[in-house]
């Protein structure tokens, strides 16, 4: 299976957990969560857009 997929889990370390394990891939967070739960302590990479929100039209 290719593409990205949708996993419910709790808003907590467990997803930094998850993402240490292997069991996520990836995240797509704003910074501020991303820091409560310390995501980056397990992220391989952090990128930043300098744009709040994206929508279909952007390029």
């Amino acid at each position: 299976m290719q593409g990205a997929g949708v996993v419910e889990m709790p808003w907590n370390t467990q997803i930094t957990e998850a993402l240490r394990d292997g069991k996520l891939n990836g995240l797509l967070v704003n910074l501020d969560s991303g820091d409560e739960i310390q995501a980056w302590q397990a992220a391989k990479e952090v990128r930043v857009s300098q744009r709040s929100r994206l929508s279909a039209g952007d390029q």
